[in-house]
């Protein structure tokens, strides 16, 4: 079943103060639950991915796409001359 069918089939059939009641029980919920849950930070993750990541070097990647960039602006460009 699907959120939407739940709530066509189920919340709208609510009286207003049904619907806040189950509000604040899914809003319990979530706040439990986030709780629970292991929040990472960046530093955590540093260094895991294998070097170069995608056969390139970063650098490189940032020399190449910089190059393509400016010869599709050189050519955008020579349209208005």
């Amino acid at each position: 079943m699907t959120v939407q069918q739940v709530y066509d089939e189920h919340v709208t059939q609510l009286s207003i103060v049904e619907i806040q009641k189950l509000f604040i029980m899914i809003e319990q919920y979530l706040n439990n639950t986030s709780k629970q849950q292991k929040c990472y930070a960046w530093t955590d993750i540093a260094g895991t991915a294998p070097y170069p990541m995608f056969g390139e070097d970063a650098q490189a990647w940032v020399s190449r796409t910089r190059q393509e960039d400016t010869e599709i602006r050189e050519s955008q460009w020579s349209m208005y001359r």
